[in-house]
């Protein structure tokens, strides 16, 4: 169907060339994009979830932040699922072979200053993914 005979396709055209106030557009499938949407997709759904099943809701979306923190555990910790040492740590190990000193200070500061420059693009109005960078900021305080 051609954009101009129908409505479906326009819409799609109009969702996949649609830039911000500023200049440059913002490219759905990025990784802010996606962070966006699956926050804002979580809290949608949770608010329409009756009363009597937020608390399941709940403890699925705890059981996905454990899974998520093991798996950094076994990053941080190079081992993979056969128990083989791995080098996963790429802005550590990336920052020495191009003969560079990233402490862990810096690292945080960087990720924090990047993550605002990728939402600030995005409307205001959409909740942001909250956790991670509260979390970074109290590592932060804490080095």
């Amino acid at each position: 169907m051609n954009p101009r005979e129908g409505a479906p396709d326009a819409a799609e055209h109009a969702m996949r060339h649609w830039s911000a106030p500023e200049p440059g557009a913002i490219r759905s499938g990025t990784e802010a994009h996606k962070r966006l949407f699956f926050a804002n997709r979580a809290a949608w759904y949770r608010r329409n979830l009756a009363w009597w099943r937020r608390p399941w809701f709940l403890c699925r979306t705890l059981a996905v932040w454990a899974f998520l923190v093991w798996e950094r555990i076994g990053i941080a910790r190079g081992l993979d699922d056969h128990g083989e040492m791995q080098d996963a740590n790429f802005a550590v190990s990336g920052s020495r072979e191009m003969g560079m000193d990233v402490r862990p200070g810096e690292l945080i500061d960087l990720c924090l200053v990047e993550n605002e420059r990728r939402m600030a693009g995005y409307d205001r109005r959409l909740l942001r993914p909250a956790v991670v960078p509260r979390l970074a900021r109290l590592a932060r305080k804490l080095l």
